[in-house]
């Protein structure tokens, strides 16, 4: 719990000092962290709590540097999305999840060989797994391909990197991980351009670059703490 609260100071202290980029983004470590507990009203409050802290440090930058920050308000919306979704399939993990395969939501299962069970469940998991990243991955860029380069619609990439760990695979985390960065890429360039009022406040095209490397560096992260997560999962398993 330590690391937790350590991790969310440095996040906090990192995103009121810098001011062009949106820090916040790196909250998801902590809550990734927290999940590791096992503990759900925890997680939950956790969850909400870092909430809090993404809009607390954007309204503390108005004080602190005097100015609006018109850019950054729609990328603080989407780490609060991106923050809540994950809080919830986190929540889902813990819960219904690790119940079904201990039978108790569906009591008949009990009775046959846990190899069995263990097969049918991750292959139905996966196959489903991989259509909603899919479907997550191409709706995320879309958005992203439709919305001004300022808007920094990669931050929700996190969240099909989350739910592909659900599929117990590392190989198809570290192969969405290469995907999430090109995407990234693919929509800046080709995103409509910043958008006139943007720029006026002195935005410049490095800043939107900077932080859309900044949302490539938590798609990397995220990716490197999910997998000894998976492995560790996986032991029972492998029994």
């Amino acid at each position: 719990m330590a690391l937790c609260l350590a991790t969310v100071l440095i996040a906090f202290v990192l995103d009121l000092c810098q001011l062009p980029y949106n820090a916040a983004i790196l909250y998801i470590i902590p809550l990734l962290f927290v999940s590791k507990l096992n503990r759900r009203e925890l997680l939950v409050g956790f969850g909400s709590l870092l909430i809090g802290l993404d809009y607390l440090g954007y309204f503390a930058k108005l004080l602190i540097h005097g100015k609006r920050l018109d850019m950054y308000m729609p990328n603080r919306h989407l780490v609060a999305l991106m923050l809540l979704v994950i809080t919830a399939i986190l929540y889902l993990w813990q819960g219904v999840v690790l119940r079904l395969r201990d039978g108790r939501y569906v009591p008949f299962l009990q009775s046959f060989e846990p190899t069995i069970f263990e097969e049918i469940e991750l292959s139905l998991v996966r196959l489903v797994v991989l259509m909603l990243c899919v479907l997550l991955i191409g709706m995320f860029l879309a958005m992203d391909l439709a919305t001004p380069a300022e808007v920094n619609f990669p931050i929700l990439f996190a969240i099909p990197l989350v739910i592909a760990a659900w599929a117990r695979s590392p190989k198809l985390l570290w192969t969405l991980f290469p995907i999430l960065c090109v995407c990234t890429w693919v929509g800046f360039f080709f995103s409509p351009p910043a958008s006139d009022r943007i720029k006026s406040i002195g935005v410049s095209n490095l800043d939107i670059i900077l932080n859309r490397a900044v949302a490539n560096v938590v798609v990397l992260v995220v990716t490197t703490i999910l997998h000894p997560m998976i492995i560790q999962w996986n032991k029972p398993a492998l029994k």
